[in-house]
């Protein structure tokens, strides 16, 4: 019996007849659908929905529920569609949080996968140096939430300076003469 499918559908793409198909994630990459996505603040992530379907499905992009296909309001969201690709570029705190959702879908059937950004790195900050510790003051919440950076071993730090691209604050110790760098989150 399996023998005359085989004949069948060998004779039906002989004829140029194509088999139509509901949408399925492509056996290639199909496999490399992550749920979870961690990318640092100002960079550019690419989430992919590679499919195949006869007739060829169709993509949609929602963020929360909304789709974001048509509309690209400051530039940063691209879409390519012949790659099954939704394109955020400067990634920032914004961009986490909702989830992005593509629905592949054709006459036959849909599917669909969702991704969460969780964004790092830090927001608008402002470093304080006090006597024997860093503080990191949230200007991005509503309280200023303030925190203290737990960094071993400081004397007496001073002149303290955050670099958005590597992630560390650097200050100097002005009892050992010496510059240090550590994360915020104290690493």
């Amino acid at each position: 019996m399996s023998m005359k499918i085989l004949v069948v559908l060998l004779i039906t793409t002989a004829t140029g007849t194509a088999v139509a198909r509901p949408p399925e994630w492509d056996s290639q990459e199909g496999n490399q659908l992550q749920d979870v996505i961690t990318v640092p603040r100002g960079s550019t992530v690419k989430l992919r929905c590679p499919a195949t379907g006869d007739p060829r499905p169709t993509i949609t992009w929602l963020r929360a529920g909304q789709d974001i296909t048509g509309s690209d309001r400051d530039g940063r969201h691209k879409i390519r569609i012949r790659s099954w690709t939704l394109v955020i570029s400067e990634i920032t705190e914004s961009d986490g949080g909702s989830p992005y959702t593509c629905i592949v879908e054709n006459a036959l059937g849909s599917i669909n996968h969702t991704y969460k950004l969780i964004v790092t790195g830090a927001s608008e900050v402002l470093l304080l140096a006090r006597e024997d510790e860093l503080r990191v003051i949230s200007l991005g919440s509503p309280d200023f939430t303030n925190v203290v950076v737990p960094i071993e071993g400081i004397q007496r730090a001073a002149a303290i300076d955050y670099d958005v691209v590597d992630g560390f604050a650097y200050w100097t110790d002005v009892e050992t003469e010496v510059i240090r760098r550590a994360r915020l989150d104290g690493s």
